[in-house]
Parts: structure tokens; sequence; C-alpha cells
């Protein structure tokens, strides 16, 4: 039997914690490396520092 879905729960967005959405960053870094000519500290920068310039020790 099909569920039912309330117009209520069709409006809200499910949460990903912090361990899913590194996950899924990891993966978006991975497909922009193999795919485009951006250099690689421009990808992480981009993903993981939210456009700002990361520093490596």
């Amino acid at each position: 039997m099909a569920k039912r879905v309330s117009e209520q729960s069709k409006n809200e967005h499910p949460r990903l914690d912090e361990e899913k959405l590194d996950a899924i960053k990891t993966v978006l870094v991975y497909i922009l490396i193999k795919n485009t000519p951006l250099d690689k500290d421009e990808i992480y920068s981009y993903i993981f520092g939210e456009g700002k310039k990361i520093i490596w020790n």
C-alpha cells in the first residue's frame, strides 16, 4: 500500500550531518579533479573552503 505524505512533510528538507556532507564534498572534488582543468588547490578551496584560499601547513 502506498504511503501518503502530508503537505507539511513535503516542504521539509532532510538535514545532512557533517560526515555525510563531507562525503558528498569529497565525491564532488574527485569529479572536478578528473573532469576539469582547474588546479587541485582551487577545487579544494571552492568546495571545502567556501571559496576562500586554503593555506596548507
